[in-house]
């Protein structure tokens, strides 16, 4: 058990070290965006990261304390709503006239980079997770940075093409659906 529980330990550390170098990659990127949508995006992404070092303390906490890995970390929920909102008021107000600079396009593409490595991460550990509760906990982390890679590549398609961002929005996208 106790081996188990090292393993555990040892990529809980390494996913709280991720999570808090997004975070403060989201507070320096919030303060050179140009871009009003962009930095709004990327704040809410901040506060993602926050929600997801606090659920890693408390299952840290608690692996290293109890020797359990608790299913606490569901107290912090990260507002999904929030994110499709932005975007549902994005596409009502069909704001073309935002200015967008190289930078502000970097600085997504360097975030999606981020989200990518942490769904590469986590599904890693999902192979290897032994207990139903870790399973959860890596499912879920998956499905919020899957969520939070599609938000980076909407805005990077609304800033680097916004007509063809709102044409798409208006028809459902290109998938049928």
């Amino acid at each position: 058990m106790a081996h188990k529980n090292a393993h555990a330990l040892e990529w809980i550390s390494k996913a709280l070290e991720m999570e808090l170098k997004g975070k403060e990659y989201y507070e320096s990127a919030i303060t050179k965006s140009c871009n009003t949508s962009s930095r709004h995006m990327l704040e809410m992404l901040r506060d993602d990261e926050i929600i997801h070092m606090k659920r890693i303390t408390i299952i840290y906490k608690k692996l290293e304390d109890e020797k359990i890995f608790t299913g606490d970390w569901k107290s912090f929920k990260t507002d999904s709503e929030d994110m499709k909102n932005f975007f549902r008021e994005l596409k009502e107000k069909h704001d073309i006239s935002q200015e967008c600079t190289p930078s502000d396009i970097d600085t997504l593409k360097i975030a999606e980079d981020f989200e990518e490595k942490s769904i590469h991460y986590y599904s890693d550990h999902l192979k290897t997770a032994h207990e139903p509760v870790e399973q959860r906990f890596l499912e879920a982390m998956i499905k919020e940075e899957k969520g939070h890679r599609k938000a980076i590549a909407d805005m990077l398609f609304y800033l680097t093409n916004p007509d063809g961002y709102f044409r798409e929005m208006e028809h459902g996208g290109l998938d049928g659906a």
